[in-house]
């Protein structure tokens, strides 16, 4: 949400204190396994998704719209999400192991879009098993050697397959089984060949990360998500910090114990919310 701190401690106070208050008017003693997401999404079809196992709550609302919220899940709810849970968990393993690929649900996806999409492909892949064996046959001999990942993005938001930067393929909830098979094969040896550059940015940016904690004493080293920052660009400004010349040597003594983070350019070196020293990669 792109809150402080002290706003959501404040937010979760409210909402331990209204459970203390009202939890005898609750329906269940406990919401596991549910996920708590507090977000301003007024997209969402549903505050309660028993697909995806969440509980939304509008930080707008008041407390007694979320008490509403919260009785409106009973035992029966809990016992529907484990059994779309499951459900779940079998086809998924049916169109991984039939399409040798890891499923992941896109950001855009709706839960229930998803788990639909997954049983029509497990049911596509066991109704057209030799039509399946035949289009991989097709293929290369290298789109079994590795599971590639597929990310299911909503229907309106991905019509077409696309290769992502980290090699995942991204396919859209609505397209089927021939569609997918076609789009696993032609882009597996580039998605192949992007996820083994990544691991080696990954390897480089670990390594590079535990040089500046050892030789700056630093006690943690982080790049920010949504920012635009890269690994490689993690890389060249951790090296070169550690790379500052005796001159500053007093100066990088004071970051002992402090926690840095790495983001994009454009950006001042600053104080994160959690005390964090954060500086943009193209520092000088």
């Amino acid at each position: 949400m792109g809150w402080s701190s002290s706003s959501l401690a404040m937010l979760l106070s409210s909402l331990t204190a209204l459970h203390d208050e009202h939890k005898s008017a609750l329906q269940v003693e406990t919401f596991y396994p549910m996920r708590l997401v507090i977000s301003y999404d007024d997209d969402a079809t549903s505050n309660v998704d028993l697909y995806g196992g969440v509980i939304r709550l509008h930080p707008a609302a008041t407390p007694i719209q979320w008490l509403e919220i919260l009785k409106s899940v009973t035992e029966d709810s809990l016992t529907e999400l484990d059994k779309n849970q499951r459900a779940l968990r079998l086809n998924a393993k049916a169109v991984q192991n039939g399409l040798n690929v890891k499923l992941k649900k896109g950001l855009t996806c709706p839960s229930i879009e998803y788990h639909a999409f997954v049983k029509r492909l497990a049911r596509w892949l066991e109704k057209d098993a030799e039509a399946l064996k035949s289009g991989i046959a097709q293929t290369s001999n290298e789109v079994a050697l590795t599971r590639l990942q597929l990310v299911v993005e909503a229907d309106q938001a991905c019509r077409r397959a696309r290769l992502n930067k980290d090699g995942s393929i991204r396919v859209g909830s609505g397209m089927g089984g021939n569609e997918i098979l076609k789009s696993i094969s032609r882009w597996s040896k580039d998605a192949r060949e992007m996820v083994e550059e990544r691991t080696v940015e990954i390897t480089k940016a670990k390594d590079a990360v535990a040089l500046a904690r050892s030789q700056l004493g630093l006690s943690r080293v982080y790049h920010e998500t949504k920012s635009t920052v890269t690994l490689p660009e993690v890389v060249d400004s951790l090296l070169r910090l550690v790379k500052i010349d005796a001159v500053h040597n007093q100066e990088v003594v004071k970051l002992a114990g402090q926690s840095l983070g790495i983001t994009g350019r454009g950006h001042f070196v600053h104080l994160a919310d959690d005390g964090s020293i954060v500086i943009p990669h193209d520092w000088t």
